[in-house]
């Protein structure tokens, strides 16, 4: 039956009033998986989860846990039981920023913002049981200081970015062993080489180890490069603040064919940051620049590459509600909205890159929100076919609806006075999505009120 296959996706105009009231469940199956208390379970999870051999996810909170809140490590399952497995106490490590990344011993590697011996963070290494072992601590010397990004790995040995410290105080790029043994690569020189890189570097195709730098460049503002894994660095490019974004804070995202995409906190048209495509050899291209509208801002978040050959993200700051999106774009650009935090159960302000499952949905965290307003770890299906209600607007008497859906796919736009009723009526017939958005119009009575929804045709 038609009924069936109509998604929660409503809105609700009041036509004196001419004020649109958008519900919050948007265009994908969201689930919250677990509210962070700031007990034993941490609070405030910044970085993203990873996915470990045995089915369940890994991942650190920023604040919380037993220890006078210096952060924890946990596991989840895809069904949300968290089991914590360790809380860190200042000399072990503190406040944790970046997700983990697992090794061929089946341990997990991962590293704290602050802490350790010297207080200038550490690299450790934990079981899935919760053994831990702190590797090393950072001294703010030549091997750098703040560790705000995760490790990766190549075969037994690990790479990561320090925020600060190395020879010439604007950060580092070193290499580490699973037995803790650290060996500094390379120290940036805040010149076209970038300063202060708060991303972990990707393993690209060629063979290169790829990176942004918050800072830095020839205009300050950031900067993209690529380097050897022995240490030999080539800046490819500097963003300026203007149309291109500026400090980029996220890791890079290779597609297949052999592009980076990457996003910016700041700059763009809007000034709330931008989404670009980046070539091996350097070549820039903006693909979006957020609004700070139902688009989102601020995004501090890798993409993910889709099973449909999309990215995937996350926007720190912006959405319907003001607390931040899930969003999809092309390769090519074409931007759709998916999801809009309200602030409540369902989580705020998300950091982290979202993180694919083997049953197909993205798993996230959103570093604020939830019962307890200490975060929430969540999963959501992107690829659900429920459309999103981006907008409704009245001009000469029309009332004017604006939907993302799945491209190339017909949408069917229906209209009621009140929500008791069961039936709804057509607004005209079927719409055709184009780049990813339909929309319909409806001359309503003024001094009247109308609910509108849409559903899916077919695709």
């Amino acid at each position: 039956m038609q009924g069936e296959h109509i998604k929660k996706a409503f809105a609700r105009i009041a036509a004196l009033l001419w004020a649109a009231v958008f519900l919050p469940l948007a265009g994908g199956a969201m689930t919250t998986l677990h509210s962070f208390t700031n007990g034993v379970d941490g609070s405030q999870p910044y970085a993203g989860l990873t996915p470990g051999s045995d089915g369940n996810f890994y991942g650190t909170t920023f604040a919380g846990g037993t220890n006078g809140g210096f952060g924890s490590v946990f596991k989840i399952t895809p069904g949300g039981v968290l089991t914590p497995l360790h809380s860190f106490s200042f000399h072990d490590g503190e406040r944790p920023t970046a997700a983990l990344v697992q090794s061929t011993n089946g341990n997990f590697y991962g590293s704290t913002s602050a802490g350790g011996s010297n207080d200038f963070g550490t690299v450790f290494e934990i079981s899935s049981n919760g053994a831990f072992n702190s590797m090393y601590s950072f001294s703010n010397g030549v091997d750098g200081s703040g560790p705000y990004a995760g490790l990766t790995r190549l075969g037994a040995v690990f790479y990561g970015t320090t925020l600060g410290g190395g020879s010439n105080g604007f950060g580092s790029v070193y290499k580490i062993t699973t037995g803790g043994a650290l060996k500094p690569l390379y120290s940036f020189t805040n010149g076209a080489d970038g300063a202060q890189p708060g991303a972990s570097l990707i393993l690209g195709s060629d063979a290169y180890f790829y990176g942004t730098a918050t800072a830095g460049g020839t205009n300050g503002a950031g900067a993209v490069f690529k380097i050897t894994a022995a240490g030999v660095l080539h800046p490819l490019y500097s963003f300026t603040n203007g149309m291109d974004g500026a400090q980029p804070l996220a890791a890079l995202a290779q597609a297949s064919n052999g592009p980076l995409y990457g996003t910016t906190q700041y700059g763009g048209r809007y000034g709330n940051g931008t989404i670009f495509k980046i070539t091996t050899s350097g070549a820039f291209t903006v693909l979006y620049p957020f609004t700070g509208g139902i688009d989102g801002a601020s995004p501090a978040a890798a993409l993910t590459a889709g099973t449909d050959g999309n990215f995937y993200g996350t926007a720190y700051a912006g959405g319907f509600n003001g607390n931040g999106g899930i969003f999809r774009i092309t390769p090519q650009g074409a931007f759709t909205p998916l999801y809009a935090f309200t602030g409540g159960t369902d989580g705020a302000s998300p950091y982290a890159v979202l993180t694919p499952g083997s049953d197909g949905d993205f798993y996230g965290t959103a570093q604020l929100g939830g019962q307890a307003g200490g975060g929430v770890a969540f999963k959501m299906n992107v690829y659900s076919s429920a459309p999103v209600i981006t907008s409704i607007t009245r001009s000469s008497g029309t009332i004017g609806i604006t939907w993302s859906g799945l491209p190339e796919s017909s949408f069917q736009c229906q209209y009621a006075t009140n929500l008791a009723q069961t039936d709804w009526s057509n607004l005209g017939g079927g719409v055709a999505s184009t780049n990813g958005f339909g929309s319909q119009t409806d001359s309503a009575p003024t001094n009247t009120q109308r609910y509108y929804r849409v559903y899916l045709i077919n695709q």
